[in-house]
């Protein structure tokens, strides 16, 4: 939510015309450095396999546009944020980005469980 947020702010600063170009590559940012350990591999190249934290990167290479480096850009300093910041020794790992407390849902676990058992 907090990324949408700040590609929206960020679209009236500079002229974004897609904004799922920026989100995607956000959240494939988001999705490598948090499995550090998967690979991936092309559909042209199933034989390649490339690193996870290495993918953004590689189709950023692909089509460098500014959209895509801001979604990176973003990316980069929300997962700082929120999954490097507090493990540090300075932090006391408080977290600066919290979730509000109006998109959790209470009774979560319960609903799931009614549903898929």
């Amino acid at each position: 939510m907090l990324v949408g947020l700040t590609l929206l702010l960020a679209s009236l600063v500079c002229p974004l015309h897609w904004l799922s170009d920026s989100l995607f590559l956000c959240l494939l940012y988001l999705m490598s450095q948090r499995n550090r350990q998967a690979s991936f591999s092309l559909m042209l190249l199933p034989m390649l396999k490339i690193p996870a934290p290495y993918v953004p990167y590689l189709l950023l290479a692909m089509d460098l546009s500014y959209e895509k480096v801001l979604g990176l850009l973003i990316g980069h300093t929300y997962f700082f944020f929120e999954d490097v910041y507090p493990k540090l020794p300075r932090s006391a790992g408080t977290r600066l980005f919290r979730t509000p407390k109006l998109v959790y849902f209470p009774h979560r676990e319960r609903l799931l469980g009614r549903l898929f058992t």
